[in-house]
């Protein structure tokens, strides 16, 4: 079996390619689009790529999209790839669009993806559920119907990117003029006061059940199954199957579900507190084997030190920590 795992800049490929070590009946292809990916220095051949750029918000450039899927359709056809796995919606988007690149997914439709995609969608899809154990901030559907503070977000976006708080009415009616022209797909939300994240990271199965649970703050085990519950009606409603990663904030005791990302959030060196994300995603969607439940709850994350650490303790490979730690250096240099 021939496995090509893309974006391989990203830490969470440090996990998939421990798991993978293990596997001797596995070979791995190491996709990336830079010259230096964290994995670089890993015994897994490499192959690099034009990466989809995107434009105001997450608008794929159709020049790219044909320079990327043409370079794996190249490599998929040369290297006699059996699977393709991708770690976020930027390279999973233009493959579900790819006639021929498509079935060699291991992930749901496009049309079930750009459910968790589209903000839109999503939070439409939503109110036609009776939750109870959280809630969802009101969308604004009309301008003259709103109230302040409320926040702006890109329909279709990544990370905190093209997110903007208004205040008040005069700062929302001397910018949006501008906003509109640049892209009208945006929805308009109610502001949630709160500064506390609850972030899960999930391995939803084949059949839409809720296998692996990584929580990064403590919440009691009845409230967290209840989420969990409802988390699980949505995911079986809608088809969705793959990594998840749902992202709350609490304010006054009460959780706001903001997004579902399709894809696991960012975490130093993609630990998952040996609750077995990455395994669970390779036995369910491509041995087509069933997997148990099982629940970790890391009340407070290690920093970036700490978790270094514990990587080099599990691994015993300092290579990936350096250069981490050399990006890191980078990113705070230039900024």
């Amino acid at each position: 079996m021939k496995i090509f795992l893309l974006e391989c800049e990203s830490p969470s490929s440090l996990q998939f390619l421990k798991f993978y070590n293990r596997k001797k009946e596995v070979e791995i292809v190491c996709g990336t689009s830079s010259r230096f990916p964290i994995v670089l220095f890993s015994r897994f051949k490499k192959k690099t790529y034009y990466y989809p750029k995107t434009y105001y918000p997450f608008q794929l450039s159709s020049e790219s999209i044909r320079k990327f899927t043409t370079r794996i359709n190249e490599i998929v056809t040369k290297e006699k790839i059996d699977y393709i796995i991708t770690q976020s919606e930027s390279t999973l988007i233009p493959l579900l669009m790819h006639q021929n690149l498509k079935k060699y997914l291991t992930s749901p439709s496009l049309s079930v993806v750009n459910i968790l995609h589209d903000k839109k969608i999503f939070f439409d899809t939503l109110n036609n559920f009776s939750l109870r154990s959280f809630k969802i901030p009101r969308i604004y559907e009309e301008e003259n119907n709103i109230k302040f503070p409320l926040i702006l977000k890109p329909r279709k976006g990544m990370g905190a990117k093209f997110v903007k708080i208004f205040k008040n009415k005069e700062e929302f009616s001397r910018e949006i003029g501008r906003l509109k022209w640049v892209n009208k797909n945006f929805i308009l939300q109610e502001y949630v006061p709160s500064k506390i994240k609850l972030t899960l990271n999930l391995f939803v199965s084949r059949n839409n059940e809720i296998k692996r649970i990584l929580s990064f703050r403590r919440i009691s085990m009845k409230r967290l199954k209840a989420v969990l519950g409802e988390l699980e009606e949505f995911f079986k409603k809608i088809g969705y199957f793959g990594f998840a990663s749902p992202q709350f904030l609490i304010y006054k005791n009460q959780l706001f579900l903001l997004e579902i990302n399709p894809r696991l959030s960012y975490y130093y060196y993609g630990i998952d507190f040996n609750v077995g994300l990455y395994e669970s995603f390779h036995e369910n969607l491509i041995e087509d084997k069933d997997v148990n439940k099982k629940i970790k709850i890391i009340e407070f994350p290690p920093s970036l030190f700490e978790a270094s650490k514990l990587y080099l303790k599990e691994t015993k490979d300092p290579l990936p920590i350096i250069t981490t730690y050399l990006f890191t250096t980078l990113f705070f240099l230039k900024g």
